[in-house]
């Protein structure tokens, strides 16, 4: 309903063109692997003490993606379609970065961790935080199916 019927045939046409077989379920499995791809990540970096270095350095990679948006939407002026623009890049991002802000930071706490508690009290922290991120996970997955019924619906 955003964009006009020429412009729509001509993005179906050069969508079919690259993936002939893709639909909207399969767009929203793809979004849903590469976003739990992300929490995953995150998780494996926590166990480890080089964590402590590498979540920090993949969260700031993670966020050249908002940056790289901003910095379009100021210099190459897309306000006549500046609703399809927000909507497949924008909203995305400002769904997920919080989500991703969340698991760096426990994540961070538990490789910091390994340095403090004993066996035993390790053993709880790593509980305590993967069920904080199995939390994450299920809302990686809700926000997942609406950034893939948004996508889907804006083309």
């Amino acid at each position: 309903g955003i964009l006009d019927p020429q412009t729509c045939r001509e993005l179906g046409q050069d969508v079919a063109e690259y993936y002939p077989t893709l639909s909207g379920k399969e767009l929203s499995l793809n979004i849903l692997k590469t976003n739990l791809a992300e929490i995953f990540k995150e998780y494996f970096c926590g166990l480890c003490l080089l964590g402590i270095v590498i979540i920090p350095v993949y969260l700031f990679l993670k966020s050249f993606n908002l940056g790289f948006f901003v910095l379009f939407m100021l210099t190459q002026n897309p306000w006549q379609d500046w609703k399809i623009v927000c909507g497949a890049v924008l909203a995305p991002q400002l769904l997920l970065f919080p989500l991703l802000i969340a698991a760096s930071w426990q994540m961070f706490q538990m490789s910091f961790s390994l340095f403090y508690y004993s066996r035993r009290e390790l053993m709880k922290e790593i509980l305590a935080k993967s069920g904080f991120m199995l939390i994450l996970t299920l809302l990686m997955l809700l926000v997942s199916l609406i950034i893939g019924g948004l996508i889907t619906k804006l083309f």
